[in-house]
C-alpha cells in the first residue's frame, strides 16, 4: 500500500509540474499581415474669395441738345462667389455745369434691381460726368458686412437745341436811282437802290449791307417777310450787294446773301441854258407943275 501511495504521490507532482511550466512560459504570437500607414493626414484650412465689385455706368448717347432725353444705365460686376444685394442707388451729375439735367439727383431703391436705367432731361448747355452711388450689404462667405461702390460715366456733352425758326436774307433786287437833273449835273442821289428782305420765319436784329466790298450802311433789323431798300449814290456799272456782310445774323441759309447786277451809266445831261433878265428900261412918270 505504501509503494502504490508513493507511486501516485509521485505522478501527481510530475503533472503539476507539466501544468506550472505551461503556465509560467510566455507564449509569443505572431502576426500574420503587419499594417504600414500609406498617407498622413493633414488639417486644411477653409478660404473665401476676397470681394470686390466694380460699378459701370454707360449713357445712352455722349452728345445731345437741350431738350433731349438722355437714359444712363447702372451695372455691376462683382467677384466670382460673392454675393451682393444692392440696397439703394443715389445717381448725381459731375462737372462745373453741373447739373445740366433735371432730374439732379435720383435715388431708387431700397431695393435696387441690377441692373438699373435711368432717364435725365437735358435743360441748359454744359459738359458733366454721371455718377453713381451703389450701397448695398457684401459677402464672400465669411461675413455680411454693409459697404459703398461707386463708378463715373464718360463726359456727356449738351449743346444749344437746333431751331427751324431762323431768319433768311438776301439781296432781292438791285435798281438805278435817279432824280431830275439841276443844270447839267447829275441828281446828288444817282446810284443803285438795294433791294434787302427776311425770307426766313424769324426776326433779326441789325446787320450790314456791302456794296462792291465798300461802302456799307446798317439795317436796324427786319422782321419774317420783311423788305427794306437803301440808296447807294454814286454806285453804277456792275454792282454786287451781300446781306449780313459782318456775319452778325444766323441764318437759315447763308448762302444767298449775296446778288450782282450791271447798271447802266446814264450820259452827262446837257447844260442849262439861263433864262436871260431883261433890262430895267422902264421908268417912273415925272410930275411937274
Amino acid at each position: 500500500m505504501r509503494k502504490a501511495a508513493v507511486v501516485v504521490l509521485c505522478f501527481g507532482l510530475l503533472v503539476w509540474s507539466l501544468v506550472m511550466w505551461q503556465w509560467v512560459t510566455p507564449v509569443t504570437a505572431v502576426p500574420l499581415i503587419t499594417a504600414t500607414p500609406s498617407h498622413t493626414p493633414t488639417a486644411t484650412a477653409t478660404t473665401y474669395p476676397t470681394f470686390w465689385a466694380t460699378a459701370v455706368i454707360t449713357t445712352s448717347d455722349t452728345v445731345l441738345a437741350v431738350g433731349e432725353v438722355i437714359s444712363v444705365t447702372t451695372d455691376l460686376k462683382i467677384a466670382p462667389g460673392c454675393v451682393y444685394p444692392v440696397y439703394d442707388i443715389t445717381m448725381s451729375q459731375l462737372g462745373d455745369d453741373a447739373p445740366i439735367f433735371d432730374p439732379a439727383t435720383v435715388v431708387v431703391g431700397p431695393p435696387a434691381p441690377m441692373p438699373q436705367t435711368i432717364t435725365f432731361t437735358a435743360v441748359t448747355t454744359g459738359d458733366i460726368k454721371f455718377r453713381a452711388w451703389i450701397f448695398g450689404e457684401r459677402n464672400c462667405g465669411d461675413y455680411w458686412n454693409w459697404a459703398y461702390v461707386s463708378g463715373v460715366s464718360d463726359i456727356v456733352s449738351v449743346q444749344a437745341a437746333p431751331t427751324n425758326d431762323l431768319p433768311d436774307l438776301i439781296i432781292s433786287d438791285i435798281t438805278y436811282n435817279g432824280g431830275t437833273p439841276q443844270c447839267g449835273t447829275h441828281p446828288p442821289d444817282l446810284g443803285a437802290r438795294v433791294w434787302v428782305q427776311n425770307v426766313g420765319t424769324a426776326a433779326t436784329g441789325s446787320f450790314v449791307v456791302e456794296v462792291n466790298g465798300g461802302q456799307q450802311q446798317t439795317v436796324p433789323g427786319l422782321a419774317a417777310g420783311e423788305e427794306t431798300s437803301l440808296v447807294f449814290g454814286g454806285v453804277l456799272g456792275q454792282v454786287t450787294a451781300v446781306a449780313d456782310a459782318t456775319n452778325q445774323i444766323t441764318e437759315s441759309n447763308e448762302s444767298n446773301n449775296s446778288f450782282s447786277t450791271i447798271l447802266p451809266i446814264p450820259t452827262q445831261p446837257p447844260p442849262c441854258t439861263p433864262t436871260p433878265t431883261p433890262p430895267y428900261n422902264y421908268y417912273l412918270p415925272v410930275t411937274t407943275k
